[in-house]
């Protein structure tokens, strides 16, 4: 096998093992190998040192300079690292990493310098395992953002050390053998989180370092000699090779790159190593087609689809036997499917009786707030409990969602790496921050919102948030049925100038229809709820009118769930419904003592009353012109991510929206408030976020729930199962 055949043929599980030759190649008058570097220094250490002798090893050639320096080389691995200290990318570092960031490829590096994470443009990522240790910092990685699984996304992961942890650095066989002690207890160890007694990949100690790759990853190896004094990375191979002897379901693929060298006498014997550890040689003609070669390059991904009707969330009628053409994750060709010209080399699937819809935007939601689906605390709001639902969200067709003023920076982080690339494999993020909440008000996120008293403190907030690069400002104006103080008019007066300022829109959070009509006039840009205790009046229509603001959400999702759960729902034994809750929060909503505390709770009475209202005042804008969107208010108790947004599509209907009102509000009419023109409808130039339909919701809406499968950018993502 070709390089450039492995390259496009298993491109979407590689894991990349990349050495020193990647920076030698076109550069090598600049970029010593490490023999070089180490004699190099040893001169200064030792007189009279000019090379490493017959027969020592050069892992053994550090220790012995070592001890006759008497300790003078505990400074050697600083000075290999200033070495190093001026090196940068070159173009083909840069193709490289490009194509592993477009596959999500993980990178294994033995080198010690930061120039593949310079080419990727990654930043460093610390661990949050308390066992962490300078001298081995196996958690830590550089990437975009920080990744819990080493196998799912692109990070850069360091086997040797790394010169941001001087004494990291591996260079004598001492270091090496401390490695292999310290490896060895995770591989071998008594626990039974050590490797061979896991009861799955996800339970051992490693499983959150790059030794996790090492074992679950079919690999590549490009750059490295793989000499006999690479001790710790040959052990690990014979490791690799012994734990697929004992689970062969678990064996991963590997291939070692090489350009034949007839003066080298020890490639036969490398290349027997290599094979008796399952790893496969590959001849290169020359390092230029190791490292110019063409997989490396971007080849145009191309998927058809064909044969289905289109629903395009602009509001046209569908369009039966219908055709698409996504390139590179974009739409770049739909229309009828008797006009089709299938590109070459194209993927092509059939979806004859089907019906494909934008994926679902709810521009109402919030990430990471709880862990079991009922219990809020900002300890909840991790990268992995945010991904979780990130992808909970996807599996039932919601692929943009807009979380509304309970970000934490981690949340914010992780949208700016998604636009990286464009192409998340989850649903994409759009954020406001932090909200603004008066001292003593509702709203916010418990422990972290800072409330404020006063408009220059409020103005404050503000900047603070803009500082975070938000896209919207929101604050809460409600008294929680008057239980606590209402934000002041001249403190949610100074939000909205300030943020308008800042060329910012702000959402309101709003219950009663006197405050609704206040923030209006005052300019706001969205109510992020309906109006709930009286009917929406003339004045306010007027005034929405002339101020353009949006009824961005009408979170009907959450008013009936405030009400749902006071008796055994007829829902809780729905598959649709059992996907999207863990079994701990199946179990207590099931359990009649949760039921009757619901039933319990004070106002329950005027709760069915509250939805009924904000379904009456949703029609009314609705046939006044108002711009709306669908938003659900996700995320918070028993408001479960993916679910809610089908329970306020039927909602929506059931106030008297058509179906494809209540479909174009929650995908082209999500993406108009967001100012997103680059998802929402299915047209050419847009990313192909898509759900496909076993049933026609423009005839049903409660078809949105037939979901068949879910595409981001082109590339299918885990759906439900039906």
């Amino acid at each position: 096998m070709k390089l450039e055949t492995l390259l496009r043929r298993r491109e979407p599980d590689l894991a990349l093992v990349i050495g020193n030759g990647i920076n030698r190649h076109a550069n090598a008058a600049a970029t010593n190998s490490w023999d070089a570097l180490l004699i190099g220094i040893a001169r200064d250490c030792v007189p009279g040192v000019t090379t490493v002798p017959p027969g020592t090893a050069l892992t053994e050639f550090y220790d012995v300079v070592e001890l006759k320096s008497h300790g003078r080389t505990g400074a050697m691995q600083a000075e290999f690292c200033k070495s190093m200290s001026d090196w940068r990318p070159f173009p083909h570092h840069r193709r490289t990493m490009e194509w592993a960031l477009r596959h999500r490829a993980p990178i294994l590096t033995t080198n010690f310098d930061d120039v593949l994470s310079q080419a990727a443009d990654c930043e460093f990522q610390f661990p949050r395992d308390p066992k962490f240790t300078a001298y081995y910092p196996w958690g830590c990685h550089f990437a975009r953002h920080e990744i819990d699984d080493p196998c799912t996304d692109f990070g850069i992961w360091h086997i040797n050390g790394m010169a941001k942890y001087k004494t990291s650095i591996r260079l004598g066989l001492s270091h090496y053998m401390g490695s292999v002690r310290r490896a060895g207890g995770w591989i071998h160890g008594r626990s039974d989180e050590n490797l061979f007694r896991a009861k799955n990949r996800r339970e051992w100690q490693g499983a959150r370092t790059w030794m996790h790759l090492v074992f679950n990853k079919p690999l590549l190896f490009v750059g490295l000699a793989l000499a006999e004094n690479e001790v710790f990375l040959r052990w690990l191979l014979i490791e690799r090779a012994k734990y697929f002897r004992t689970f062969p379901d678990r064996v991963r693929d590997a291939w070692y790159v090489y350009v034949h060298d007839p003066r080298d006498e020890r490639q036969a014997g490398k290349h027997f190593f290599l094979e008796s550890v399952g790893i496969r040689c590959i001849e290169a003609k020359s390092y230029a087609d190791i490292y110019e070669n063409v997989g490396w390059m971007h080849a145009a991904e191309t998927l058809v689809l064909k044969g289905f009707t289109l629903i395009d969330g602009t509001g046209r009628t569908p369009a039966a036997g219908s055709a698409m053409v996504v390139t590179d994750g974009k739409i770049s060709w739909v229309g009828p499917a008797s006009a089709l010209k299938v590109p070459t080399g194209a993927k092509t699937t059939d979806l004859a009786g089907k019906y494909v819809m934008p994926g679902l935007i709810d521009t109402h939601v919030h990430l990471g707030l709880t862990a079991d689906g009922l219990t809020v605390d900002a300890a909840n709001q991790t990268q992995a409990n945010v991904e979780s639902q990130l992808r909970a969200y996807a599996r039932y067709g919601v692929t943009t969602v807009q979380t509304m003023g309970t970000e934490q920076d981690v949340v914010l982080k992780m949208r700016d790496a998604q636009r990286a690339t464009g192409r998340p494999a989850e649903a994409r993020i759009h954020a406001a921050g932090l909200g603004v909440v008066v001292e003593g008000g509702y709203g916010g996120l418990a422990g972290v919102t800072r409330k404020v008293s006063t408009p220059a403190q409020a103005r404050a907030a503000v900047d603070r948030e803009v500082a975070r690069h938000v896209e919207i400002i929101k604050f809460w104006l409600d008294d929680e049925l008057g239980t606590v103080p209402k934000m002041p008019p001249e403190i949610s007066q100074a939000v909205i100038d300030q943020a308008h300022r800042d060329h910012l829109r702000v959402a309101s959070h709003i219950f009663y229809l006197e405050d609704a009509q206040r923030v209006v006039d005052q300019g706001v840009d969205a109510l992020s709820h309906s109006v709930r205790d009286r009917p929406a009046t003339p004045a306010l229509i007027a005034a929405m009118k002339r101020h353009g603001t949006w009824q961005m959400a009408s979170t009907l999702a959450r008013e009936e769930a405030l009400f749902a759960y006071g008796t055994r729902a007829p829902f809780l034994s729905d598959p649709f419904f059992t996907q999207a809750v863990g079994p701990n929060a199946l179990r207590q909503l099931s359990d009649p003592a949760y039921q009757a505390k619901v039933a319990a709770a004070p106002h329950l009475g005027e709760l069915r009353g509250f939805l009924k209202m904000a379904q009456r005042n949703l029609k009314t804008l609705a046939d006044a012109g108002i711009p709306y969107a669908m938003g659900t208010d996700a995320g918070g108790p028993a408001r479960f991510p993916g679910h809610a947004e089908h329970v306020e599509l039927a909602l929506m209907v059931e106030a008297g929206l058509t179906p494809m009102q209540a479909i174009v509000a929650a995908t082209g009419g999500g993406a108009k408030f967001l100012h997103d023109a680059s998802v929402g409808t299915l047209e050419r130039g847009k990313w192909a976020d898509l759900v496909v339909l076993d049933a026609n919701p423009v005839a049903d809406i409660r078809n949105s729930r037939a979901i068949r499968a879910v595409y981001i950018a082109g590339l299918p993502v885990p759906s439900i199962k039906r």
